[in-house]
């Protein structure tokens, strides 16, 4: 009996030991952690589970191609119980919060136990350059250039497979930017059209110390300027009645919507036509004039009731087909004008192609046939010249009334859509800048934002304490950005010298403008797009190859250099010494 409540009381302190053992390793791996955490500045502050990740996954993007291989922005992983969610602080002043029970599987099945949740930031040029993330920006049939106030990447994953949010939960996030002005908006990146999709306001900007208001360097209309410009792509015509007739963008008065050829106009009964204007009952007489009648809708050009019961005699015809052909048959104008020319006068047609003349006299229709009247019409011309007046004048008043209809532009070209703006703007004009034309105001927007610039370079040296409240419906790469527009850009088509001036073959280049968080990406091998760079930046122009070898142009050497715009340039690089192993070595060679 001694014996087995002996071997018993062994067993029972083997036992007791091995699972001593075991909580003393957990508490030591534990400490560990904790201790590695402390001992890294970099490392992030997780609330939730601390818990390593057990299996990484990494998305892969078909259309971001990283110029070197193995260089790129460290990514961060975190694990995160589902049913608890977390709070994750990141050492740039970013804390994101992960919803509860807030992930499901492509399915659309709850996902139950730990998710992983990878994290990096794209904070300047050397971080966007590595990326190799697109920074263009395909709006309309328009691209620009994208300016950055930070950048970021976040996935989640578990069991090695792609995660998603459940619908109806929200990633929210107070990011660390790089930049404080309020006119940045926020894009999620389209990796299967290579393209960006607007998401809306970069979010609200608070900061730890005061805000300043960089909009005091923009007049009131500068900032409606610059909205429209942004957001407006329908504008009100503000061409008035005389220059519409010469224009072809309008069909008779009204601004062209769509196809010019399928323009029509109200001309009563429900009807519409495109036919406003036509030459009817041409015929010959027997003296060998060819004559003809104008038909027209009294409503639309009521001036010509003053030529009432008048024919006109066509000049220089002596055939009526020829007549016929070029100004009747299915041929229909949409506006005329009677101008005195001499003795006769010029009768002027208007169609979408363009303004047809024909010199004319009129004669009158009378008992005994037709007459050439007495005053060769310059009475009747006086009536219709003062009827016209008039009719111009009541236009321009509805015009400046903002009363017109079928009187909206859109406008897809860029210079279109400045000129507009700036018309648009003029109402909230001050006296000085009403006195300018377009050109003087637009240098002085162009100043205004410089000195903003200027301002903002000055003052956010640091970006420490620029925080932008964010939400996400998803995952992947986002990015906090404004449209930019180089200043006067020079376009060349490049070719580049490397070492023993042979040619380099360049796979990428990118070009780093001192003004702007951003990098304008070429592939010549690819589209064979032209380098372009605006003469008032210290520019700076890195090449790679297939490689992974570098090389680079200087801002001394963009200052240096003779550029012509629109032709062929070869920039006779540098092979810098330091080999490209880092993002910081990437930092190091952009002057950063």
């Amino acid at each position: 009996m001694k014996k087995i409540s002996a071997c018993i009381l062994i067993v029972w302190m083997i036992l007791q030991g091995r699972e001593g053992y075991a909580q003393q390793n957990s508490f030591a791996a534990l400490l560990k952690d904790e201790f590695a955490v402390a001992a890294n500045s970099d490392a992030p502050l997780i609330e939730g589970s601390g818990k390593a990740a057990e299996t990484k996954w990494d998305r892969d993007y078909r259309n971001v191609k990283p110029p070197f291989r193995n260089v790129e922005v460290a990514k961060t992983y975190y694990t995160v119980n589902t049913a608890e969610g977390a709070v994750l602080t990141v050492g740039s002043g970013t804390s994101i919060r992960i919803p509860q029970n807030g992930f499901v599987d492509k399915n659309g099945k709850r996902i139950e136990g730990n998710v992983q949740v990878d994290y990096r930031e794209f904070r300047d040029q050397a971080d966007i350059l590595v990326s190799g993330i697109p920074m263009k920006y395909t709006a309309n049939g328009e691209t620009g250039i994208f300016e950055s106030a930070g950048m970021f990447e976040l996935n989640a994953s578990a069991n090695g497979e792609e995660v998603f949010l459940a619908p109806g939960k929200l990633v929210s996030m107070d990011f660390a930017s790089v930049d404080a002005r309020p006119s940045f908006n926020l894009y999620a990146y389209d990796d299967a059209g290579a393209n960006w999709k607007e998401l809306g306001s970069a979010g609200a900007v608070r900061k730890e110390r005061p805000m300043k208001d960089y909009r005091s360097k923009y007049s009131r209309a500068q900032r409606l300027y610059s909205s429209l410009l942004v957001n407006s792509r329908v504008s009100y015509d503000s061409t008035r009645f005389a220059s519409r007739f010469s224009s072809t963008e309008h069909f008779y008065t009204h601004t062209v919507r769509g196809d010019k050829k399928k323009q029509r106009v109200w001309v009563g009964n429900k009807v519409y036509s495109r036919k406003l204007v036509r030459l009817s009952a041409i015929r010959k007489t027997k003296e060998g004039d060819v004559l003809f009648s104008v038909r027209s809708y009294a409503r639309l050009h009521p001036e010509m009731n003053a030529f009432y019961n008048m024919e006109w005699v066509a000049e220089g015809y002596t055939q009526t087909q020829q007549l016929r052909k070029e100004f009747s048959g299915k041929t229909g104008f949409s506006d005329i004008r009677i101008v005195k020319n001499g003795d006769g006068f010029i009768m002027e047609l208007k169609s979408y192609a363009g303004i047809y003349s024909l010199k004319v006299h009129p004669v009158q229709k009378t008992s005994k046939g037709v007459v050439t009247m007495k005053d060769n019409g310059r009475t009747r011309y006086k009536i219709y010249s003062s009827m016209l007046s008039i009719r111009e004048r009541k236009f321009n008043k509805r015009l400046e009334d903002g009363a017109l209809d079928y009187n909206e532009i859109v406008a897809n070209d860029p210079g279109q859509r400045r000129y507009l703006a700036w018309v648009q703007s003029k109402h909230a004009m001050n006296r000085k800048e009403t006195a300018m034309n377009f050109d003087a105001w637009l240098a002085a927007y162009e100043e205004a934002i410089a000195a903003e610039r200027k301002e903002v370079l000055e003052e956010e040296a640091s970006a420490d304490g620029i925080i932008r409240s964010l939400q996400l419906d998803g995952f992947g790469i986002f990015n906090c950005d404004q449209v930019f527009r180089l200043k006067d850009p020079i376009l060349v088509k490049a070719n580049y010298q490397g070492k023993d001036a042979q040619r380099f073959a360049a796979n990428r280049t990118y070009l780093v403008d001192d003004k702007i968080n951003a990098v304008l990406t070429y592939t010549p091998n690819e589209d064979g797009t032209p380098v372009s760079f605006s003469p008032y930046s210290n520019n700076r122009l890195m090449a790679v190859n297939d490689d992974g070898t570098v090389v680079i142009y200087t801002p001394e050497q963009f200052r240096q250099d003779n550029f012509r715009d629109k032709s062929s340039h070869t920039f006779k690089m540098t092979e810098p010494d330091t080999k490209v192993s880092s993002v910081a070595d990437v930092r190091k060679l952009l002057g950063l």
